[in-house]
């Protein structure tokens, strides 16, 4: 699959879901079906998941990382952002002892980096969650045009990022929010011209906590490798205004295919992939040429890992999300829907034979990118399958224990 298209075909069903009255046709069908929670016994057990990749001892810094990160955000605000509960939420999800997992042995300066990207990645995430952001996507807009700045910032021409943005122009309701894009706008002037340096740019509290790391990694790699993580990061905030939308709106996605295009747009996985790029760098040898990145393999690689731990993750998260929440935007509730399965944990079984092919798949695609690639890109190529292989494994390990996933006073 051709990047360029799958990208295209992702940014219409986003143009898509914005339009006026698009949710329901003349007939009184919806493209996004209403709400509606199964009535099933209210007990979900998650299938025993065999995978032969090893289980690594985390990081060296992992304790160290949690305090790195969660004080890096508070330099920013961002704890008040998310009021006192949703931050003791994120701290004691302990998000950093993933990246522990999934890169066990790189730089201790990379690792910390890595551990306060995850941090504002996961910290905007809950953000978009919240009640308040769902109802008024307009909110949400403003978060993501910040951030999106940045993404901009060395390179504010990009016709990519820029027409990916119209269809968050399309969600600005409120004067005050225009007043944000006219903000916005004058601002990207100042990249272009080159009239401000990113750091003097007045930034919420979470567009400047991502601006710090934003502006650590451009500084490590090579400026014609950035886009692939501004694509990255663009693809998940836009994925996360469609989330809201649909809330807000009342809907679901009710088919599996549909439900699999949505989440590929809301998983923060590819960007932790792609910032693989960061440790080649440290370690002096040639990248991935675009050519081949955006080529067919590659990008057959980057959406196989993503399903995989999404869908693992939505395995892991249903018994919060979909029993005790009724959030029906996962894979579990989706098939079960359209199954029309007896039970939840008959779902959950489809779903994990699910990640199993989809792993099959990326290992497929490893077998020929090492094929295609050149000997000076193989180490480089190496680095990017153990980051996938490691993210099976370390998705498994972190599920096993984060009280994200887990009832409070529960086994689950």
């Amino acid at each position: 699959m051709e990047t360029q298209r799958f990208s295209d075909h992702r940014y219409e069903v986003l143009r898509s879901s914005h339009r006026e009255d698009s949710f329901q046709d003349p007939n009184g069908s919806s493209h996004c079906q209403k709400n509606f929670h199964k009535i099933l016994e209210k007990k979900f057990e998650a299938p025993h998941f065999d995978y032969t990749y090893p289980n690594h001892t985390r990081h060296l810094l992992s304790d160290q990382s949690l305090d790195v990160a969660h004080n890096y955000l508070a330099s920013h605000g961002v704890d008040k952002e998310l009021g006192p509960d949703l931050w003791s939420d994120l701290v004691n999800a302990k998000t950093p002892e993933l990246m522990a997992f999934i890169f066990p042995d790189i730089d201790h300066r990379d690792f910390l980096w890595v551990a306060k990207f995850v941090s504002i990645i996961y910290a905007i995430d809950t953000k978009m969650d919240e009640c308040e952001f769902n109802d008024s996507p307009d909110k949400a807009c403003a978060l993501v045009l910040g951030v999106t700045l940045a993404l901009l910032w060395y390179n504010p021409v990009n016709e990519r990022l820029l027409e990916h943005l119209k269809p968050l122009f399309d969600c600005i309701k409120t004067d005050e929010s225009r007043a944000l894009v006219k903000a916005f706008h004058e601002d990207l002037l100042h990249a272009r011209n080159g009239t401000k340096n990113l750091v003097d740019v007045e930034m919420t509290a979470f567009a400047s906590a991502f601006r710090e790391v934003w502006m650590e990694y451009c500084e490590a790699v090579p400026t014609e490798f950035l886009m692939r993580q501004a694509y990255a990061n663009q693809d998940f905030l836009m994925g996360c205004i469609i989330k809201a939308n649909n809330v807000k709106a009342g809907c679901q996605t009710k088919k599996v295919e549909e439900y699999i295009a949505l989440r590929r747009w809301t998983s923060c996985v590819p960007p932790f992939v792609i910032c693989s790029d960061l440790f080649i760098s440290r370690m002096q040898v040639p990248h991935i040429p675009n050519s081949l990145f955006y080529g067919s393999e590659m990008q057959r690689l980057l959406l196989a890992i993503n399903d995989a731990v999404s869908w693992h993750n939505d395995i892991f998260s249903a018994y919060k999300e979909v029993i005790i929440a009724e959030d029906d935007h996962n894979l579990v509730s989706a098939l079960c829907e359209e199954l029309n399965c007896a039970s939840y944990t008959e779902a959950g079984r489809i779903a994990l034979q699910m990640v199993q092919d989809r792993i099959a798949d990326m290992e497929c695609a490893c077998e020929q990118l090492k094929a295609l690639a050149p000997p000076a890109c193989q180490p480089a190529i190496e680095r990017y399958i153990a980051s996938c292989r490691n993210w099976i494994s370390g998705t498994n390990q972190f599920h096993m224990t984060s009280a994200r996933y887990k009832m409070p006073g529960t086994s689950k």
